[in-house]
C-alpha cells in the first residue's frame, strides 16, 4: 500500500478492467501517484484504436475510476 490509499483504490479499479496491457498507457498525472509522488484525482488512459473500437461497441458512455 502507497502514502496514498485513495490511488490504490483507484488503481486497483483500473486492474479490475482486464485491459490488454500492451493496449493502453497511462497519462497525465497518472504516473506520479503510480510512484507516489502525490495523490490523483482520477487516471488518464490512452487506448490503441483496436481497445478503443472494441469498448465503444460495448460501453454506452465513459468509464470512470
Amino acid at each position: 500500500m502507497s502514502k496514498f490509499p485513495a490511488n490504490d483504490a483507484k488503481f486497483a479499479e483500473v486492474r479490475a478492467l482486464k485491459l490488454p496491457l500492451d493496449q493502453y498507457a497511462i497519462t497525465s498525472s497518472g504516473p506520479l501517484g503510480i510512484r507516489g509522488v502525490r495523490q490523483i484525482g482520477d487516471i488518464d488512459l490512452v487506448l490503441s484504436d483496436g481497445l478503443w473500437s472494441e469498448l465503444a461497441g460495448r460501453q454506452a458512455g465513459a468509464i470512470y475510476c
